[in-house]
């Protein structure tokens, strides 16, 4: 007999859709993906530089240019963390190699999240 379930039933998919969304909303927990996501709506196709400058100004909550310290931490936390985290959500397509972001599959409800959350 397999382990495998039956093609009629729905339960794996259910508990595949479920971790996927656990796993979403984790990540969502953190101000730095937030923020990320809110750069890349309006920045779809960026770089890694592009997006860690944009992410550190947002942290540091001034629109001047973000000190260095803070833009190469953001950055090392986007290359290492939260850009392989929301690839592996299906929500971006990142290219370590060359540095690289672009938005795939974000659903308006993920936006509408990030906007609850930061208010």
């Amino acid at each position: 007999m397999s382990d495998w379930p039956a093609p009629d039933d729905h339960s794996a998919h259910t508990e595949t859709s479920a971790l996927r969304t656990g796993d979403l909303f984790r990540l969502l927990s953190s101000r730095r993906a937030r923020a990320t996501v809110v750069v890349l709506r309006d920045q779809p196709d960026t770089t890694l530089d592009r997006l860690a400058s944009a992410v550190a100004t947002m942290d540091a909550g001034d629109p001047s240019t973000p000190p260095e310290r803070e833009y190469d931490r953001v950055r090392h936390e986007l290359y290492h963390a939260t850009l392989p985290a929301l690839e592996e959500q299906g929500l971006i397509a990142f290219d370590p190699d060359r540095k690289t972001v672009r938005v795939t599959d974000v659903p308006e409800a993920v936006y509408a999240v990030v906007e609850e959350l930061d208010e």
